[in-house]
């Protein structure tokens, strides 16, 4: 199965100040108990994945787990959005990592699209339960 945009934020030109905190949770819930499934945030200055940089991923642990959620706090500093390892799957970034921060490009002078995506095994229906975005100044 391939990879659904469920959720888009738009973040539109000089909306926010270039030092800020943003805080994204999310929640995805699947019909059944066939295979795993993964829910992603990705950002792109478009509202496509087609060139899309991955912020985070969460992905069930096992067939029976029917909810993935996903909590992560980017600092958006000198242009940069400073994540937690962006490949590592985790559903939320307050435990200790080894490896070192991500920092991911990110322009506040263009619009910006950060994009909720659910993928999963076939059969599956796939729903987002939320989605909600903090703005810290």
């Amino acid at each position: 199965m391939h990879e659904n945009i469920k959720n888009t934020i738009p973040i539109p030109a000089n909306t926010i100040p270039a030092n800020c905190v943003i805080t994204i949770t999310a929640k995805g819930e699947k019909n059944n108990d066939t295979g795993t499934f993964t829910l992603k945030l990705q950002k792109n200055t478009s509202a496509s994945l087609s060139g899309a940089t991955q912020l985070a991923t969460s992905t069930t642990a096992a067939s029976l787990n029917r909810i993935a959620p996903i909590l992560r706090t980017f600092a958006l500093n000198a242009g940069n959005l400073n994540c937690y390892p962006t490949t590592t799957s985790a559903s939320n970034d307050l435990g200790a990592v080894s490896a070192n921060p991500t920092l991911v490009a990110f322009d506040v002078t263009v619009d910006n699209y950060i994009m909720v995506t659910l993928t999963g095994s076939s059969g599956a229906t796939l729903k987002m339960n939320y989605v909600e975005v903090i703005l810290k100044y």
